[in-house]
């Protein structure tokens, strides 16, 4: 059964982050959730999502995990494009450093909860 709780932590932050868009489209938003909510479930979400179509699109990669190295660089490329590229081009993104923060403390989510294989040992 642990082998499942990556799977489960996944679909739990899933139903978080649509519950919070429900209640933020119907009763507005809480200014810090609205701020760093999406931004501590973004790694997350996005490298598990990954992971699991690399994993069942080919049973040789079931056993298949991002190294920590792996884990830091995606989180240093989105970090600079998120935060110093994009507010640059877009004026709905805005540079703040807590964001980074924010990458980073998912990313050790990820890493330490959700970086596992589909092979039950």
């Amino acid at each position: 059964m642990k082998a499942k709780r990556d799977i489960a932590l996944f679909l739990a932050l899933i139903v978080l982050l649509i519950s919070y868009k429900i209640v933020e489209y119907n009763f507005g938003n809480v200014p810090f959730l609205h701020a760093y909510l999406e931004d501590i479930i973004a790694l997350p979400l996005l490298l598990k999502s990954s992971l699991l179509v690399v994993q069942y699109s080919n049973k040789t990669w079931e056993s298949l995990v991002l190294d920590n190295e792996e884990i830091v660089a995606i989180t240093v490329v989105f970090a600079v494009y998120f935060e110093a590229i994009l507010p640059h081009y877009n004026a709905n993104f805005t540079a703040d450093p807590l964001d980074v923060l924010c990458y980073s403390l998912g990313a050790w989510f990820y890493g330490v909860f959700m970086n596992k294989t589909l092979v039950v040992n």
